[in-house]
């Protein structure tokens, strides 16, 4: 195999997930708390969103099979909801205090909650926002 191109940040990413079908985006979480989108181009990758919701380390995003919402978790014990499809791309829907630090998670089959794994073994079922214009 070979590197086929490289983008360099100032932090460890800690977790990623793919944008829909066509892994061409993608959202990255950091140990800062950061979360970035990156696109990949010829010749490279290309950064072209950052926000920054938790406030410790993002251990797990996940985005629902319609590319439409992104959910992300952190050490912080909270997780951030994001419409990020349409003009306003990324924007902030709402946050969820769940207790404590997640180390997983993913959307329901219907993408109407997402199911979050927690450090001390816990396992939650949340209800996910709707998507909202």
């Amino acid at each position: 195999r070979t590197l086929t191109s490289t983008l360099m940040f100032g932090q460890p990413a800690t977790c990623f997930a793919p944008v829909g079908s066509s892994a061409s985006l993608a959202v990255v979480g950091f140990k800062d708390g950061v979360v970035r989108s990156v696109m990949r181009l010829d010749g490279g990758l290309l950064l072209t969103a950052a926000f920054k919701p938790h406030k410790g380390p993002v251990t797990a995003v996940a985005v629902t099979p319609d590319a439409s919402r992104l959910v992300t978790a952190g050490e912080d014990g909270t997780l951030f909801f994001f419409n990020i499809a349409g003009p306003n791309a990324y924007t902030p829907v709402c946050f969820t205090p769940i207790g404590g630090a997640a180390t997983c998670l993913d959307w329901s089959a219907d993408c109407s909650k997402v199911l979050v794994g927690l450090k001390n073994g816990t396992v939650l079922e949340v209800d996910a926002p709707g998507h909202v214009d």
